[in-house]
């Protein structure tokens, strides 16, 4: 008993934790979410995270699951369909990247933390991790304003389509349904943990390569 006292008395420091705003990763790294670096990112918790993270809370039907790893290439996919040029599609895989450290809040959740006077520290949060991984990449911190509008309407589209497809109650439910074109990446598979990691992995690595040697005028 004396023994489990005195590790209850002890900071967080001495078990593991470098400050009291640094997360352990999978990879063993410690990530300080006050103080977010490009040091501290790695591919590889990226993909854990968001492949261990289910879209829309974990609230899809019984049957399903879609993470957020799924939701990021889904995103890209989309983005592929409509835009040639690869450094768009790569934002559009990263676009959700800082939720493998924060976690997905669901936007009812967001706008709550609004209303009680901390979503703009929420925010920034989620901006500051988001930038830190860009820079891993070796990207802009920020996104050019076209990638940016085209990754939101590209994310807007999948949300309608995931919705429909994961969550919407069947057959009892009071939104109309979504009527538009749903997309085969939606139904393909498979989407268990490691299959969804192995794919995010891919294709970011694929898109990382062909963005590599873009020269500075190609990248706004």
């Amino acid at each position: 008993m004396s023994d489990y006292k005195a590790m209850l008395d002890q900071p967080l420091a001495h078990v593991g934790m470098y400050t009291p705003t640094t997360m352990t990763t999978s990879s063993g790294l410690g990530f300080d979410l006050a103080n977010p670096n490009a040091g501290s990112v790695t591919l590889s918790d990226i993909s854990a995270g968001l492949s261990r993270i289910q879209r829309f809370g974990g609230q899809q039907r019984p049957d399903q699951t879609w993470s957020v790893a799924d939701h990021s290439v889904f995103v890209g996919t989309l983005l592929a369909q409509e835009h040639t040029d690869h450094l768009t599609i790569f934002y559009g895989l990263l676009h959700d990247a800082h939720e493998a450290y924060i976690g997905d809040i669901v936007s009812p959740v967001k706008r709550a933390l609004q209303i009680l006077g901390a979503g703009d520290a929420v925010a920034r949060l989620a901006v500051n991790v988001q930038r830190a991984i860009h820079l891993y990449f070796g990207l802009q911190e920020d996104p050019p304003a076209r990638i940016q509008q085209a990754i939101e309407r590209a994310d807007m589209a999948a949300l309608q389509m995931e919705y429909d497809r994961f969550v919407r109650p069947i057959p009892n439910t009071t939104t109309p349904p979504y009527t538009g074109p749903q997309h085969p990446f939606l139904w393909h598979g498979p989407y268990d943990t490691s299959s969804s990691a192995a794919r995010f992995e891919h294709y970011v690595n694929k898109f990382r390569t062909a963005t590599q040697n873009l020269p500075l005028d190609k990248r706004r």
